[in-house]
């Protein structure tokens, strides 16, 4: 689930707080492009450092529990967007044996999330 939460009154900075199966799908994902597989340009496929995606791989692992939730910026989701997209191309017949999930429902998540990225974009 990604629910929309106002920053703190900052204004049109929105955060998301994201729990659940998309929680545990990105936190699979995520572990996938960051130590699954190669990726020749890992800072472009990610859109960000290694070093923030493996701190916000941490961040997530330590949510991922079934009640868990996790607070995120909208940068942070574009991130795990593009790696779910990674990881379903990647990963292709094999995506729902490394990460648990159906290849449809992650495709489902991904536009779930791009959605919400869109609705938390200021005008």
């Amino acid at each position: 689930m990604i629910k929309r939460v106002v920053n703190n009154g900052l204004g049109r900075h929105s955060e998301f707080e994201v729990s659940g199966d998309i929680l545990r799908l990105t936190n699979n994902c995520l572990n996938e492009v960051l130590h699954g597989f190669h990726s020749p340009s890992l800072p472009d496929v990610l859109g960000d450092s290694v070093e923030h995606a493996e701190n916000l791989l941490d961040q997530i692992h330590r949510c991922a529990e079934p009640a868990g939730t996790l607070v995120l910026a909208r940068s942070d989701l574009a991130v795990l967007a593009r790696c779910i997209r990674r990881a379903v191309s990647e990963l292709g017949p094999e995506f729902s044996t490394c990460t648990g999930f159906e290849v449809e429902e992650a495709n489902s998540y991904e536009e779930e999330i791009s959605r919400r990225i869109a609705e938390g974009t200021p005008e």
